[in-house]
């Protein structure tokens, strides 16, 4: 902390100076104003800009840490830029901790301690479009994609060491994704609230705002299922090594494998995601919609040339043919095959920011 001198220079004023390097970077970018703040016996300066939104959350009655993350989340999504928490000093240890946490999952959060009671946490802008944070996630989606083809090629493997370093790097990355849906939702809500802001977002149109924040919670769901179906390609393999019975998911009697459908349920990730450059490859995903065939007398949902009922079936009877692996292969077949949904999810998010053009 750097302490500066007031001077006094009229009946009614005191000027302080402030360092030159922090003076010159804050006019370039916001101008040569600052606001003042007053919290009891502190004066707070901050840029100026456009008039911040201020928010509160008196935490000092309350044990409830869940409901203050909460609250802080609301604000960063809900645009807030200064953020005043209130906490008893006794409690303040435990409710710092979770707010320290936040500050890795909210970009662009900064926290001052003001008094032995009070907190002034601010968000700033990052200056990213929403189309660069949802190819982010869509990275994020396709390195799980590949981690997990690479174990299915593994298992059975007594090589735990593997495995727990995947389950490390997914814990790393759970948090950047969180980092960056977070992120997503607070700049699509600042567009809704405010249109004139969607250019420096990079979305067209208002109306275009709820399929970018549900593509955003789909890729999300994504991530969340090929971390789920890792955990089922775990405890298999777990599996495999007490019983004597083995089961692969690489190769198959019939020619097609697990390996192989998860790989095509991936590539209807892809066409989906391609959409925004070329929507017949969204659609050539939406038609594999609702598609339901009669194999020996049990109808089975599948999509289309993508993925035929009759290899979907040669999945399904892998369980049937093993049981004592039938609950981790039924499980991996059900994460899967919720990653074919969600990418006709994606297909018509993408698909409706396409509008016929007014002549």
């Amino acid at each position: 902390m750097e302490k500066r001198k007031l001077w006094r220079t009229g009946k009614g004023t005191y000027v302080v100076s402030l360092p030159i390097k922090w003076s010159e970077e804050l006019i370039k970018k916001y101008g040569d104003e600052v606001s003042l703040s007053f919290q009891e016996e502190r004066a707070i300066i901050l840029p100026a800009g456009e008039t911040a939104k201020e928010g509160k959350i008196t935490a000092a009655e309350s044990d409830d840490i869940l409901k203050l993350e909460s609250e802080i989340i609301a604000s960063f999504i809900s645009d807030v830029e200064r953020l005043y928490v209130e906490i008893a000093e006794d409690k303040k240890s435990a409710f710092l901790e979770k707010i320290l946490y936040l500050k890795n999952k909210l970009e662009g959060m900064s926290i001052l301690n003001i008094s032995p009671t009070q907190l002034l946490i601010t968000f700033s802008e990052m200056g990213k479009s929403v189309v660069e944070l949802l190819d982010t996630m869509y990275s994020y989606f396709l390195e799980f994609y590949n981690r997990n083809q690479f174990i299915m090629s593994e298992v059975p493997t007594k090589s735990e060491e593997t495995l727990k370093k995947y389950f490390d790097f997914l814990l790393s990355v759970e948090n950047e994704i969180d980092t960056t849906t977070f992120h997503i939702k607070r700049l699509v809500n600042k567009g809704l609230i405010f249109p004139e802001y969607l250019p420096q977002i990079r979305v067209n149109d208002v109306r275009d705002i709820l399929q970018f924040y549900s593509i955003a919670t789909n890729l999300e769901r994504l991530c969340d299922l090929e971390v789920e179906l890792f955990n089922e390609i775990r405890k298999l393999n777990a599996k495999n090594i007490i019983e004597k019975e083995k089961v692969k998911l690489l190769s198959s009697p019939k020619g097609y494998d697990v390996r192989t459908y998860h790989a095509d349920a991936c590539r209807m990730v892809n066409l989906a995601y391609e959409g925004f450059k070329d929507q017949e490859k969204a659609l050539q995903v939406l038609r594999t919609r609702n598609l339901i065939s009669e194999i020996e007398g049990t109808e089975i949902e599948y999509r289309g040339d993508m993925i035929p009922a009759e290899k979907r079936k040669i999945v399904l009877d892998l369980a049937k043919n093993h049981p004592k692996f039938s609950r981790e292969l039924v499980l991996i077949e059900q994460k899967i095959w919720g990653i074919t949904g969600i990418s006709t999810n994606v297909a018509e998010n993408i698909m409706n920011l396409y509008r016929p053009q007014m002549t």
